[in-house]
């Protein structure tokens, strides 16, 4: 009975071929290394490096004059998209903890009682100069905060209600509101609720 012929490795059978001539054995270029660089701009530039973190940056131990190594990442990994906000043409509900908040929440309802309104709408910019010129001839109070109603980044003038309520609450509610309508765009309008 014959024994089957098995089939050679392809490296068996690549190495036979080179030594007799018949075929070129493969020719592996070698990977520049980051001291084959001077600068991390070169290396990114010529992309032929390990890029062991995979974030699209090579030999980023090396000097960076590199003003277009940003330039060449983006190519390399595709330009991303700046993060788009959210736009909504109802109004946005934005609840805030009766429980933890309980003297802000109290002072909207005071404000809104008095005329302010009680759905605004976000305009981030210039807010902190609102707030500086709202908050003027209003002296800081050890352990509380001066909470405005509209916030200033939901008003487009200087003017607001302005309370005194516990440094905590007003900064609590606030870090949670603006948690909330961070993926709004300005002009979205928005109410404060309880619950």
């Amino acid at each position: 009975m014959r024994r089957p012929i098995l089939p050679l490795p392809a490296v068996l059978l690549i190495a036979l071929a080179a030594s007799s001539g018949a075929v070129a054995a493969p020719s592996a270029r070698p990977s520049a290394t980051c001291s084959d660089y001077a600068t991390q701009a070169e290396a990114q530039h010529a992309g032929d490096t390990v890029d062991g973190d995979q974030d699209g940056l090579f030999c980023e131990s090396l000097s960076c004059p590199c003003a277009d190594v940003q330039e060449e990442r983006e190519t390399t990994l595709g330009r991303r998209a700046a993060p788009r906000c959210e736009r909504s043409r109802r109004v946005v509900e934005v609840g805030i903890s009766s429980t933890r908040y309980p003297a802000v929440l109290a002072h909207i309802k005071t404000a809104v009682a008095g005329g302010w309104p009680r759905v605004l709408r976000i305009n981030r910019a210039g807010a902190e100069e609102r707030r500086a010129r709202a908050l003027r001839g209003w002296p800081t109070r050890p352990g509380y905060d001066r909470d405005e109603w509209p916030m200033a980044m939901a008003r487009r003038t200087w003017r607001a209600h302005i309370a005194y309520v516990p440094s905590g609450q007003n900064r609590g509610a606030g870090a949670s509101i603006s948690l909330k309508l961070r993926r709004y765009c300005d002009g979205v309008r928005f109410a404060v609720v309880g619950y």
